[in-house]
């Protein structure tokens, strides 16, 4: 008789920012055997969803790159070990920045590269020594609309209420529950966010879910509005016409901290209740009773996802959305607990008063698109213009870190040119994923189980004073370097320093290890690295006191612009667009779904995490029958920009005249791969429906027609 020993040790999961504590157990060589939830964890308590339970697969997986890759004369690739990789594409970056310029080299990160704690910092850092300006990355092509707000609305110097201390909470076109979106976007407690939301509705939090679909969310809500996707600006407008019209604003804050509440009220006069109900698939009374239920609580914010930041008019919705925060005066006040925590992280108590917009968009140089810089990035759907565009200022090399924007942006086909025309195409990733497939060179990462880390990165997204320190739990192979390490000796070979974290690494100084760059992340924190090592489950820092708001500046003239120009502008126009005729019948609204099984295009590699065939078109029962089409049916989808072909699935969670199905799928190609699933971005378009400032192309409530293949 055979015995297997396996040893079982502790971690957590870095596939998103949920952290979701592991148990994993060994084999007898190393590997790993099985994966569960850890039930000790101090903070998510068993819960881990099926990605983390599959993460081993990312590790084991045949498709998985165990040494970096070079392009071949033939187009093909071959293996060159670390310290060949760093060289050459060291070489080559210089050849290019000493014959055009710095400018003439881009930047674009993915989300992945914000999973790891190091990777983003030492990427940004590099970018920053190298002297470039062009930095794009997925947020442009996400929630963009978010940093328009902040700089043309303005923002509380304080963040954002607590949803733990909130009587209501409006969460709009998000669904955290699954796709563990918390922190700065919509302030959920994602950390095990089922069982956290039923002990806040139990303390007598009231939820508002604002959806076209019945999400798992929507399910838990006190009321939940079904709206017509793309429709909330208008929706938006109408809650705050009845806030306004109702005395249920805070006046004494908005006296101090919004002068230009007389003009938001003008403009919004034309949408009461009434007049935009139809449009937005609602009754008045829906619309009031949201706006009386949001407006008559004590604490509590609206937030939202990528649902109406993704639709038309989204710069005006995100707009409005946060307007109603500052109407309402729901910021935290001096002395109230702060968001966030700090344990790896250092504390700092921020002031309770607003910052003025900046608009700082207005500022920036233009590219050749006629677009600028929005916080410091590049719209995404810009990048291949300003790859093929004959200029000065043309890109000739692309370095990209965790993404993959030839799946993620739309315009594939124009994209895809335009990465195959690069000089130099450098992506960093554990996968040949279709951006890889166009590469130069393509470093060959460690991925989760195989590097330390702590949870410091993540602790913005936390409401709980949390903090976990994991060691390596599998050996890595040899022919992969971790992603921060890959930027600082990309950086020293090319004779130049990285500043990271108070810290300065100077060509000829001794290499580091990743242990020693944790600790130098976490010297000015309010709990010992050291002594957190011995929490194998983490901790829960009960005796932290939590970060509070300072006091204002007495001397402070920062307000909100809650009505500038250009937004008294959009409403007028939507305003007068009230009447449009609706979409023919024939046709149906594609929104965006999140998919548990993937996180964006990660996830998509894994044969054993996705159906077969992936990425079905959603749609509700009574369309299937009007359509003529049945579960499973294969059919041919098609937009004003490009065809797909997926099969569909009833769901009676959606509204009628809506599908749905998840962005990430496909391949880089004309068509996608057999068993890829379908790309919605072929339905997308980069030229048409953009937004003006951010450049944020139209990816959801994208008009469609079905037809059986």
């Amino acid at each position: 008789m055979t015995t297997t020993s396996t040893t079982t040790t502790t971690t957590y999961c870095r596939l998103c920012p949920a952290a979701c504590g592991l148990v994993v157990e060994l084999d007898e060589f190393g590997e790993v055997a099985h994966l569960r939830g850890d039930e000790q964890h101090a903070l998510t308590r068993g819960f881990t969803c099926t990605k983390g339970r599959h993460l081993a697969e990312f590790h084991r997986s045949p498709n998985r790159l165990r040494s970096s890759q070079r392009r071949t004369a033939r187009g093909g690739f071959e293996a060159l070990a670390p310290d060949l990789a760093v060289a050459e594409v060291a070489s080559r970056l210089q050849d290019i920045i000493a014959e055009h310029g710095p400018e003439s080299v881009a930047l674009y990160t993915g989300t992945q590269a914000a999973m790891a704690s190091l990777t983003l910092p030492f990427t940004l850092a590099f970018w920053k020594a190298l002297g470039s300006s062009r930095r794009f990355s997925s947020m442009s092509v996400d929630q963009s609309a978010k940093w328009v707000a902040d700089a043309r609305l303005g923002r509380w110097a304080a963040g954002q209420q607590r949803f733990a201390d909130a009587d209501v909470w409006m969460l709009v076109g998000t669904n955290p529950l699954i796709s563990m979106q918390g922190g700065g976007f919509t302030a959920f407690p994602i950390h095990d966010g089922m069982r956290r939301l039923d002990e806040e509705r139990r303390r007598g939090l009231q939820l508002i879910v604002v959806d076209p679909r019945r999400t798992e969310l929507a399910t838990r809500a006190d009321l939940h509005l079904q709206l017509v996707p793309g429709t909330d600006a208008l929706l938006f407008s109408a809650i705050l016409h009845t806030l306004l019209a109702e005395g249920l604003h805070d006046d004494e804050f908005t006296d101090r901290w919004a002068p230009g509440l007389d003009v938001l009220r003008a403009a919004v006069a034309p949408f009461a209740p009434e007049a935009v109900a139809t449009r937005c698939g609602l009754t008045p009374g829906e619309i009031v009773a949201a706006a009386q239920m949001f407006g008559r609580a004590r604490k509590g914010m609206v937030t939202s996802g990528t649902g109406p930041d993704m639709g038309p008019d989204s710069e005006l919705a995100e707009h409005l959305i946060q307007a109603v925060n500052v109407v309402c005066g729901r910021f935290p006040r001096e002395g109230d607990a702060l968001t966030g925590t700090a344990t790896l992280g250092s504390a700092k108590a921020l002031p309770a008063q607003a910052v003025s917009p900046d608009r700082h968009w207005e500022r920036a140089v233009a590219g050749v698109t006629g677009y600028r810089a929005l916080n410091g990035e590049w719209p995404a759907v810009s990048l291949p213009d300003e790859i093929l565009t004959e200029s000065p200022t043309r890109i000739r090399a692309l370095v990209v870190s965790g993404g993959n924007p030839a799946v993620a942006v739309p315009g594939k086909a124009r994209m895809a040119e335009a990465l195959a025309s690069l000089e130099l195409l450098v992506t960093v990733d554990p996968f040949m994923s279709e951006t890889a497939a166009l590469a130069h060179y393509v470093i060959a990462p460690m991925v989760h189980l195989e590097r330390p880390d702590t949870t410091r990165s993540y602790e913005g997204l936390m409401d709980k004073p949390f903090a976990q320190y994991t060691a390596p739990v599998v050996t890595a192979p040899e022919g992969v370097i971790d992603d921060w390490n890959f930027f600082l000796r990309l950086a020293w070979a090319m004779g130049r320093s990285l500043k990271v974290a108070g810290r300065e690494y100077v060509p000829g100084d001794a290499a580091p290890t990743t242990d020693d760059v944790l600790a130098s992340f976490a010297g000015r924190g309010r709990v010992s690295l050291e002594e957190l090592k011995g929490e194998p489950h983490g901790r829960l820092y009960f005796d932290l006191e939590p970060v509070r708001a300072a006091a204002p500046d007495p001397a402070t003239k920062a307000t909100f612009d809650v009505a500038p120009d250009d937004i008294v502008t959009a409403l007028a126009t939507l305003a007068d667009d009230m009447d449009r005729v609706p979409m023919a019948d024939s046709r149906l609204l594609l929104v965006v779904r999140r998919a548990k099984e993937v996180m964006n295009s990660t996830g998509t590699q894994i044969n054993t995490l996705m159906r077969t065939p992936p990425n079905p078109c959603h749609v509700h029962p009574d369309d299937l029958a009007r359509l003529g089409l049945s579960d499973g049916d294969a059919v041919s989808i098609r937009s004003d920009h490009g065809i797909i072909h997926s099969w569909v699935r009833p769901d009676t969670t959606l509204r009628p005249g809506v599908a749905s199905m998840t962005h990430g799928f496909g391949g880089a190609g004309e068509t996608d791969p057999e068993g890829a699933g379908a790309s919605t971005n072929r339905l997308l378009s980069a030229q048409h429906h953009l937004q003006p400032v951010s450049g944020m192309p139209l990816m959801t409530a994208v008009p469609v027609e079905l037809t059986a293949r």
